[in-house]
């Protein structure tokens, strides 16, 4: 055992121990090359009754952990910084994490953790799961378990002891190693039937979770028997859907697991079915032969009768109309089903009846002739399962009439912006003082120094709870042929210039009408979302869209991945990068299914800025300081670079400054 005081390589000093197992003991050190910081020495220390190839095994299996977490870079996977061998023994250098494991944590909290925290913890295993999996080769954890799980101060989850950790070779019918935990490793893991793939690191996330959800310790319990202790049945307070993902989990037969991290992840958060239904059996049903009775004979001719009467209806109306509405407006009569209509959902629906439509519209004089539009439909039947037949065509009258063209302020085309539903709740906005000095590291290590400051990221201080109302939010970002639209309608002053940074015909080239507008003010932005019956976010609502309840990182996850957004890589410069069609980077949508809030162009949004805002922001429904001579934009841009890119990012500029990174989208 190493005393405090101790330094190796002239250069770690070991402040006091962490913690000793079987195999060594890890050590807080300070690293006096890096003024001080504090690290993390992992020792191994070999055994001295273990035979000749004992001794090999561990240090090789200790070797590979270190070359295995060199190579990862994640925010869940503490970073290694050295690796030696001083006086018989290696040492590991990594991350020092200040925290707790989660079987520290568990023990001493009594009682069920509330089901929101651990799906918090939950979502950040499934996004470095998918990161370790998704490495090529794949990187198998093989031992998840709650101690070895790390939860910092700032509440973020660190995967450590990858000292069983392999990485996944196709070739191989069985692992070598047979090595977990018992009552959190998988079947296959010990009865040698077949290599361990990520769907034995699925397993144990499950034991994982069921053990945190329930308190039963698996390591108590004969292996493999979670099928006799679904969470529900020790802990009423887990959702079903929450209880039917954990089960799939720690299914047997791994073909019957998820096959993939991200896949359990939208199961735990209700976002998918975590087991498909049965498909239902296609049986013919053919109809009985019936001979048409009195009543069926005749209701054609009702049918007719009450189409001739509507029409006349309508067209003394139409002339009434004309007499007394020297400016009309759009009129509808419906005639409606004596159902109530179903909330709104992302989810189109298919009518249950035929439409009888009849459209009376004067002579179309200009384009902006007003229509009367009046619609009967019959009453649906209750709902069931019997599949919707395909939509009939609607019966569809016009009758004519000479009308004044009306004079109106210009609106908007319909469906230009599709808007997402952002439901009401709390959500984390901020960053921790970690995820600041991560995000300066980050910049430092891959950009040029004199880009980054430290300073400018205490703006996002401190973390806090944010409860917001329901609100909705344009799924993609205002693109130059939707902004064009108001240009053309005279309500919105063109971009200028009209280019980009590499495109010197850009906002007017129809090749670029699917990409964000870029060069307009605040003032702009703001007009612009009043034309189309919006308005611009406030800064709240934008974060909440941007990274989901839980205050991710970036909208996928807790990992950044140059493939989800249009982000500057590293030490690129910017001469020759520009914005990337909306929606260009679908996997990495939010967990709203908001796109490109990451990277692409910065986004104005409502509020003023101020950046000690955060220390006085109320906690339901904050609208920004009441003045200020800046206003927030957000997000990063194709020219920011991975610390300036995040989903807590925030900065100001004046209102009517113009820039070739920073477009808008709107909100309602």
């Amino acid at each position: 055992m190493l005393a405090p005081g101790a330094i190796l390589q002239g250069r770690y000093r070991i402040m006091r121990t962490l913690g000793v197992g079987g195999m060594g003991a890890v050590y807080l050190a300070q690293d006096v090359r890096l003024a001080n910081k504090l690290v993390a020495v992992k020792e191994m220390i070999p055994d001295p009754s273990a035979s000749p190839t004992e001794q090999a095994q561990a240090q090789w299996q200790f070797q590979q952990e270190a070359s295995m977490l060199a190579s990862l870079n994640h925010l869940n996977v503490p970073r290694v910084s050295d690796y030696f061998s001083e006086m018989g023994k290696h040492y590991l250098v990594m991350d020092y994490v200040d925290g707790e494991t989660l079987e520290d944590i568990a023990n001493r909290t009594p009682g069920f953790f509330p089901e929101s925290q651990v799906l918090n913890w939950a979502t950040q295993l499934c996004d470095v799961l998918t990161y370790l999996h998704s490495r090529q080769p794949p990187v198998i954890f093989r031992d998840l378990k709650p101690g070895n799980i790390m939860v910092d101060r700032g509440g973020t989850v660190k995967l450590i002891d990858f000292g069983i950790a392999r990485f996944f070779d196709p070739r191989k019918q069985t692992d070598t190693l047979r090595m977990g935990t018992m009552g959190y490793a998988p079947p296959e893991q010990y009865a040698g039937k077949g290599q361990t793939d990520v769907r034995s690191d699925i397993y144990s996330l499950g034991a994982t979770l069921h053990h945190l959800l329930t308190r039963r310790d698996p390591t108590q319990y004969p292996p493999f028997t979670f099928n006799t202790a679904p969470p529900r049945s020790l802990n009423p307070a887990v959702s079903p859907h929450v209880e039917a993902a954990i089960m799939k989990a720690l299914a047997h037969d791994r073909a019957q697991r998820f096959q993939t991290a991200s896949e359990m992840k939208q199961a735990i958060l209700g976002r998918m079915p975590s087991v498909p239904p049965p498909p239902k059996p296609t049986v013919p049903v053919v109809p009985p032969v019936v001979q048409p009775g009195l009543m069926q004979r005749i209701i054609p001719f009702l049918l007719v009768a009450a189409v001739v009467l509507l029409i006349g209806a309508v067209v003394v109306m139409a002339g009434a109309l004309k007499f007394l509405q020297s400016t009309p407006t759009p009129t509808a009569v419906v005639v409606a089903p004596t159902h109530t209509l179903p909330p709104l959902t992302n989810t189109p629906m298919l009518p249950t009846s035929t439409p009888v439509v009849i459209i009376v519209t004067e002579t179309p004089v200009s384009p902006t002739a007003t229509p009367i539009v009046i619609v009967v439909t019959a009453t649906p039947g209750p709902d069931t399962d019997t599949p919707v037949p395909p939509t009939p065509t609607p019966v569809v009258i016009v009758v004519t009439a000479t009308q004044v063209p009306p004079t109106r302020i210009p609106t908007p085309t319909p469906g230009l912006s599709e808007m997402v539903r952002i439901p009401a709740g709390s959500f984390i906005q901020g960053s921790t003082v970690d995820q600041v000095n991560d995000a300066y590291e980050s910049c430092i290590r891959d950009d040029k120094p004199n880009l980054c400051w430290r300073s400018a990221l205490d703006d996002e201080l401190p973390q806090h709870e944010v409860y917001l109302d329901e609100f909705y939010i344009d799924q993609y970002e205002v693109t130059n042929a939707q902004y064009g639209e108001c240009v053309k309608a005279g309500f919105c002053n063109p971009p200028s210039p009209l280019s980009s940074n590499t495109h010197s015909s850009y906002f007017d080239n129809p090749s670029y009408a699917n990409y964000p507008v870029i060069y307009v003010t605040w003032y702009d932005a703001d007009r612009y979302c009043r034309w189309a019956g919006k308005r611009l976010p406030t800064e709240a609502e934008w974060e909440k869209a941007a990274r989901g309840p839980n205050g991710l990182l970036w909208p996928w996850g807790d990992f950044f991945d140059q493939d989800r957004g249009n982000v500057r890589p590293g030490g690129v410069e910017p001469d020759t990068r520009d914005t990337s069609p909306v929606g260009y980077y679908p996997e990495g949508a939010s967990p709203y299914g908001v796109m490109d809030m990451v990277g692409n162009v910065w986004e104005w949004v409502a509020d003023w800025y101020d950046e000690s805002y955060y220390q006085v922001s109320p906690s339901r429904n904050p609208q920004g300081p009441s003045s200020g001579d800046k206003r927030v934009f957000r997000g990063g841009s194709w020219n920011s670079n991975i610390g300036g890119a995040r989903a807590a990012s925030r900065a100001g500029t004046p209102p009517d400054g113009r820039y070739f990174d920073i477009g808008f989208r709107c909100a309602k």
